[in-house]
């Protein structure tokens, strides 16, 4: 759902999920709403996708609470994300980043802390945070890009991302955003090593990789859904267990998913006299165990 805040339809909220697909099913989309009561709204849909003629389809609906919040976002900022719990705000930044402190609709500092508790009527607050990323911001999270597929393994399947699989499929999507609106969605086929190079980077110095990662099953004796993790190393290796056996820092591991559930996870590593990393991602999702 979005909103245009102020009835206009010329300017919109960010997107907000409000069905689940990971953890609630599949659903053709198709979707009515309705007031109920003053903020309260009903939504309406169905489970079981049409085109997949489902033995028992189903009709679901589910009630949105719908207030005005007394913290705002930066457009176009991919630095961190906010955390809610009724009336009380977090700032959770990235890994690597620096929490600024809460501003007033002034510009003004109004508090350091992570944790603030603040009312509709006390005014609006934006989370400072200092973008201490390598990476080009705004990221995936604000891109327009579609669906990118290809068969050859010397194209990128994303900006800067590489595979060595026979075919890949790697799009940005809505459907299971980790926070404001997008995720990068991995498809990429058999014992493929899928790895991104970072360049740009001082040679003797700390760095921290954080990401979050969801895989849409949970692991059964079946499918053996598990998420490796990722692993860094100089550029020239090309495979992951070559980048394994002389990494330079890694979080490689066996992570059983929960469907639909997002994971953060963070290390460290030295770049010694390296001035480009390579870094692996590696997952298994078949009934083989495959990893990707």
């Amino acid at each position: 759902m979005l909103f245009s805040a102020d009835g206009t339809g010329n300017s919109w909220t960010d997107l907000e999920l409000s069905f689940n697909e990971g953890t609630e099913g599949l659903t053709s989309g198709y979707t009515g709403i309705c007031e109920v009561a003053p903020n309260k709204l009903l939504l309406i849909g169905d489970g079981g996708a049409d085109w997949q003629s489902p033995e028992n389809p189903v009709i679901w609906g589910k009630f949105v609470d719908v207030r005005k919040t007394p913290v705002a976002l930066e457009k176009n900022n991919d630095t961190g994300y906010v955390e809610i719990n009724g009336n009380t705000y977090t700032a959770v930044p990235y890994g690597g980043n620096e929490f600024l402190g809460w501003y007033n609709s002034e510009g003004k500092l109004a508090s350091t802390n992570l944790t603030e508790t603040f009312d509709a009527d006390d005014g609006v607050f934006t989370p400072k945070i200092k973008n201490n990323s390598i990476f080009e911001s705004p990221g995936f999270e604000y891109s327009e890009l579609g669906d990118v597929y290809t068969n050859d393994s010397s194209m990128a399947i994303y900006p800067n991302w590489y595979t060595s699989a026979d075919w890949a499929n790697v799009n940005v999507v809505t459907s299971k955003a980790h926070n404001s609106s997008r995720s990068l969605k991995f498809h990429t086929h058999y014992r493929n090593d899928t790895y991104m190079d970072i360049s740009g980077l001082l040679p003797n110095t700390d760095y921290t990789l954080s990401y979050s990662w969801m895989m849409p099953n949970e692991y059964t004796e079946e499918n053996k859904n598990c998420f490796y993790g990722m692993i860094v190393s100089d550029t020239q290796y090309s495979t992951t267990s070559e980048a394994y056996s002389n990494n330079i820092g890694n979080n490689y591991g066996s992570y059983y998913p929960e469907a639909g559930v997002w994971k953060t996870e963070s290390f460290n590593f030295n770049t010694g006299d390296l001035t480009s990393v390579r870094v692996f991602v590696e997952y298994a999702s078949h009934p083989a165990a495959v990893s990707n």
